[in-house]
Parts: structure tokens; sequence; C-alpha cells
């Protein structure tokens, strides 16, 4: 897949032993190699699209994508664990090789 100037690759996968009626644990192991952070404030931050992530994050966690939620709100639904990978990453003037980052939100 490409995204944020880059190319990825990996999985992500949903825990099959996730209690019912609790948000499932999903967990990524994720690698590119290039990652740009103008790419991603492009995205997500805010010169994004005015509330796409409040009309995908609802679809995606089972509820209603008509809900209206705050993204700070939405992402704290997210639980997930694991690590990206990037080779190398773009930083306004800072350029960075061989960066790891483990990841844990609940």
């Amino acid at each position: 897949m490409e995204a944020f100037g880059g190319t990825w690759d990996g999985e992500i996968l949903e825990n099959a032993g996730a209690v019912s009626g609790v948000q499932p644990r999903w967990q990524f192991k994720l690698h590119a190699d290039s990652f740009s952070a103008a790419d991603l404030d492009r995205w997500a931050g805010p010169r994004a699209r005015p509330s796409w992530l409040q009309r995908l994050l609802p679809a995606m966690l089972g509820g209603s994508s008509g809900q209206s939620a705050a993204p700070s709100d939405l992402l704290r639904l997210v639980d997930a664990e694991g690590e990206v990978n990037v080779d190398e990453f773009d930083l306004e003037k800072l350029k960075l090789k061989q960066v790891r980052a483990q990841g844990f939100a609940a």
C-alpha cells in the first residue's frame, strides 16, 4: 500500500480471543520505506477534510456513522498494540533513518 509518502507492508490482526461486548484488541506490525510527517498532517491534521475522522471511525468500531463525536473521543475507543518500522522518516528539516516505534492504546 502507498500512503504518507512511502510504500507500506505488514499486518494488522484482530485478536480472536476478544471478549464479547468489549472493543477488540488489534495487533499490528508495519513497515514503510519512507514516511512523511507533512503527508500525514495533510491527511489527518488541521489541513485535513473536516470531520473525515468522525465519519470513518464509528463505522470501523461498529457504531453508527451518524454519531457526532470529537476525533480524540473516537481514538480513545481504539484498543491496539504493535510496532512500526520506517526506513526513512521526514519531519520538516529532519531526516531520520531506521526509526522503530512501539505503541499501545487502550
